[in-house]
């Protein structure tokens, strides 16, 4: 893979073979800790810029919204994401972390938390040294120091967390003592229990045979001292626990995104946004229609998430501004619409004034892909006996209580296994007969809301 020749003295070469290269698997973790999708998308997305063959990336995600579980679901099918993992309410970052490296291939471990966006090389530089230099346990962002060295027997580079109590506190010796990896080393090599500046793993990179040496993260720490835990332990088998070289401590490589979001409450951590491409929002926000900017987040990543060669069944679709969403995130798909249009009559059951099939036609033939088939259909679905089957069917037509309870009936009936179901102005006080039919016709923990989309999996 590399080959050194320094045979003649400085003018020495390095060959790196990028095929071989290629075969050694960098895995990396993130875990969302958080329900929303402010942060974990800006640091998949950042990811996206730089991810080669030679990555793998698993994602472990709980208490998800909405969005936040279609933005990873297509994240997944698009290749972005190698294994994405759900995990039970509240498992936690530490938790996620052990569960991602557990199903990790690489012999080279990175963590990378939600709120932090990292550039192009940084990964590969760590990786560099996690392989190259043996006596390197963990590599990883310091705030106050390079790291924790060795030297003989002795830590003789280290930091103190407080001059004046220069000593751990007794029941965070106790939990290091107790643990399975503990040989006393660390301690010895301080000269006592100091407690020590060590490794943010909000980033951090380790070789796979240490992790399993140490144990991973504990369960005795979910969050705040996990850091200082694990440093230890590596710290304790003999191990340097370095910071990544300073300079990668530069925006292009490495951002603590939460840092540039601290004007409301939370960092905005519990902020809801995955945006829908800037100039397909501003033209599908010209159609109106009454779905929100917030509503088009959502149903654009779920379409993103749907199978190759899915169908796609809007029934009361208006100008087309929703199907031409589904459409333009599909380039190979199957779009059935249905809508009463300018039937005399039916439409003023939708609330929306009519509008002709021509006008439609027009809307969503500009945005038509190679991939894709339409049909269009004009009938009051009151008539229809059937729909036909379909992945994901999205439900905007009639309001009242009949028209509702018959679109319900059909969409049952032609939801393909494991299909969605989306039903639009769930919620809504002027429409107060959808929630009313949504929730006879399903149980309560089936049903999911997004503003006043309410979502059902088949």
């Amino acid at each position: 893979m590399r080959q050194s020749d320094n045979s003649t003295g400085s003018s020495g070469k390095v060959v790196i073979n990028g095929a071989a290269e290629a075969t050694r698997t960098i895995s990396i973790a993130v875990t969302t800790y958080a329900g929303q999708s402010f942060y974990t998308h800006a640091c998949l997305e950042g990811i996206r810029e730089w991810k080669s063959d030679r990555h793998e990336l698993i994602v472990a995600a709980h208490d998800s919204s909405l969005l936040l579980e279609f933005y990873l679901k297509a994240c997944a099918k698009d290749g972005l994401i190698d294994r994405l993992i759900f995990t039970p309410p509240g498992y936690g970052h530490t938790n996620g972390v052990n569960r991602c490296f557990a199903k990790a291939r690489g012999d080279v471990l990175f963590n990378i938390a939600n709120d932090i966006v990292i550039g192009p090389s940084i990964v590969g530089a760590c990786s560099h040294q996690l392989e190259n230099d043996p006596a390197l346990g963990i590599v990883g962002w310091f705030w106050y120091s390079n790291g924790n060295f060795w030297k003989g027997d002795q830590v003789t580079s280290y930091r103190l967390r407080d001059e004046r109590k220069p000593d751990l506190e007794e029941s965070k010796q106790q939990h290091i003592r107790r643990a399975p990896w503990f040989t006393g080393r660390a301690f010895k090599g301080l000269n006592g229990p100091k407690w020590i500046h060590q490794c943010n793993t909000a980033f951090f990179g380790i070789r796979r045979e240490v992790w399993d040496k140490v144990g991973g993260f504990s369960d005795a720490f979910r969050h705040y001292w996990a850091d200082d835990f694990l440093s230890y332990a590596v710290l304790d088998q003999g191990l340097n626990v370095a910071a990544f070289d300073p300079c990668f401590k530069r925006e292009q490589h490495f951002l603590e995104f939460q840092a540039r979001h601290t004007d409301v409450e939370h960092r905005r951590r519990d902020l809801d946004s995955v945006p829908v491409p800037a100039k397909l929002e501003a033209y599908l926000a010209s159609l109106t229609g009454g779905v929100t900017t917030s509503e088009r987040q959502l149903l654009f990543q779920m379409a993103l998430s749907l199978p190759d060669n899915a169908t796609i069944l809007h029934v009361g679709i208006w100008r087309g501004a929703s199907l031409i969403l589904f459409m333009s995130a599909l380039k190979s798909a199957r779009f059935i619409g249905v809508d009463c249009f300018d039937l005399p009559g039916v439409s003023r059951y939708s609330g929306q004034p009519p509008v002709s099939m021509d006008e439609v036609t027009r809307n969503v033939s500009a945005h038509l892909a190679g991939g894709h088939d339409i049909e269009l259909i004009k009938a009051n679905t009151l008539d229809m006996k059937s729909f036909p089957s379909a992945d994901l069917i999205f439900i905007d037509a009639g309001h009242t209580r009949e028209c509702i309870e018959n679109d319900i009936c059909l969409a049952k009936a032609a939801i393909k296994p494991g299909g969605l179901l989306v039903f639009h102005d769930y919620g809504q006080p002027r429409w107060p007969d959808v929630k009313r039919a949504v929730d006879a016709h399903f149980p309560a923990g089936a049903i999911r809301k997004h503003e006043t989309l309410c979502v059902i999996e088949a």
